[in-house]
C-alpha cells in the first residue's frame, strides 16, 4: 500500500490526542465538575478516564490503521501535562495499537518533540507551526477540514487533497 505521499517507504507520523485520535470533551466536562481546570488533581483525571469517556474518533482510527499496514512508525504527541500518564497511554496502546512509549505529554510546545522525532507527517485540529518554527516535517494534515468529503468531480482542492479517503487513494 502506497502511503498516498508519493513512496512506498515507512516514515513517522504523529497524531494529537484531543480533538483527533479522542473526542475527549466528554471525558474534559466530566473531570470539570469535580476539580478546578488545570490542577494536578483535574488532569489526574482526565489523563486517567479517557477509556471511560473519551470516544474514539473513527475516520482517525482509519488512518492510524493504514499508517500501522503501512509498516509506519505511529507516535501520540499530546498538550496534556504528564500527570497520571499510564491510563492514556494504555488506552491508546488497547485502542490504537500505539506503543506506550511513543506517546508523548507536552505542555509547553509539541515543536521540540516534532522535531526531535523526525515526523514526515503530522495530524491535528490546530495548526503547530510558522514560518519562524522552522519543523522539517513534509506534511501537515488539519482534521477539522475532515468534516466533510468533497465533491471530487470539481476537481482537486486543498479538503480533497487533506481528505483521508483520498489521501489513502491517491
Amino acid at each position: 500500500c502506497q502511503s498516498g505521499l508519493g513512496s512506498s517507504e515507512p516514515i513517522k507520523v504523529g497524531f494529537d490526542v484531543d480533538d483527533t485520535l479522542l473526542f475527549s470533551t466528554p471525558n474534559f466536562d466530566v473531570a470539570k465538575g469535580k476539580h478546578s481546570f488545570g490542577t494536578n488533581e483535574f488532569w489526574a483525571e482526565v489523563n486517567g478516564k479517557d477509556r471511560f469517556f473519551s470516544v474514539i474518533k473513527k475516520k482517525t482510527y482509519e488512518i492510524v490503521t493504514r499508517h500501522r499496514e503501512h509498516g509506519d512508525q505511529v507516535y501520540a504527541i499530546t498538550a496534556r501535562p504528564e500527570i497520571n500518564p499510564d491510563p492514556l497511554r494504555e488506552f491508546l496502546a488497547e485502542t490504537y495499537q500505539i506503543p506506550r512509549d511513543h506517546v508523548f505529554f507536552e505542555p509547553d510546545s509539541k515543536t521540540p518533540r516534532i522535531r526531535a522525532l523526525g515526523l514526515t507527517l503530522y495530524y491535528g485540529d490546530q495548526v503547530l507551526f510558522s514560518r519562524t518554527s522552522n519543523i522539517n516535517f513534509q506534511y501537515h494534515f488539519n482534521v477539522r477540514k475532515w468534516r466533510t468529503q468533497p465533491d471530487e468531480s470539481l476537481g482537486p482542492t486543498t479538503s480533497s487533497i487533506l481528505n483521508p479517503y483520498v489521501f489513502w487513494h491517491a
